[in-house]
């Protein structure tokens, strides 16, 4: 079982995204406590650097694609 959610805190009006995305972590947390009786693996993935979603405002795109040397 694999869950993606995220590393990042996008900024100022993103409370239902990090929310979602701590609650993820949470839920995959136990579900590999309870799971793994069963031999049943579970893993998460926090990706970094997704940029092109409409989430990010274009100062933290900028500062953040800066931190990495990408260009937007």
């Amino acid at each position: 079982m694999v869950f993606i959610a995220s590393k990042n805190v996008p900024g100022p009006g993103a409370a239902a995204y990090s929310v979602a995305k701590a609650g993820m972590t949470q839920l995959a947390r136990i579900a590999a406590l309870e799971m793994g009786t069963d031999g049943i693996r579970v893993n998460i993935l926090h990706p970094n650097a997704v940029f092109d979603t409409a989430i990010w405002t274009d100062d933290i795109l900028a500062s953040r694609a800066e931190h990495y040397g990408l260009s937007v």
